[in-house]
C-alpha cells in the first residue's frame, strides 16, 4: 500500500494526479476516489465543503482501477435539490 495521489480541477474540470512533487500519476490497483470543494481557512480548518460525504472521506463509494499506462477517470455524482442549493449557496451561483 502506498501514499495518495491528488488532483486539482481547472476550470474545465480537467485534472492530473500527481502522486509526488517528482512524480505524476498513481499506483497501480484499486483505489478509493475521494472529491471535495472544502478549502482550508486562515487557521488550517476546512471550510466551503459541498460534496456530500457519500464522495468523500471515510465514507466514500467512489472506487477507481488504475492499469498501468495512461487512465483517464470521470465521476457523475449525483446530488438532490438540498446538495444543488447548498453547492450553490457555497459557490455564489444563482439558483434557476
Amino acid at each position: 500500500e502506498g501514499r495518495s495521489s491528488v488532483g486539482v480541477t481547472n476550470e474545465s474540470g480537467e485534472y492530473q494526479m500527481v502522486y509526488s512533487s517528482k512524480k505524476a500519476g498513481a499506483l497501480i490497483g484499486e483505489h478509493k476516489v475521494e472529491i471535495t470543494t472544502a478549502r482550508m481557512d486562515l487557521q488550517g480548518e476546512p471550510v466551503g465543503e459541498a460534496i456530500p460525504s457519500r464522495y468523500r472521506g471515510s465514507e466514500t463509494e467512489l472506487r477507481a482501477t488504475v492499469a498501468k499506462g495512461s487512465n483517464e477517470f470521470n465521476f457523475e455524482l449525483e446530488l438532490n435539490d438540498s446538495e444543488i442549493k447548498r453547492l450553490q449557496k457555497i459557490n455564489d451561483i444563482p439558483s434557476s
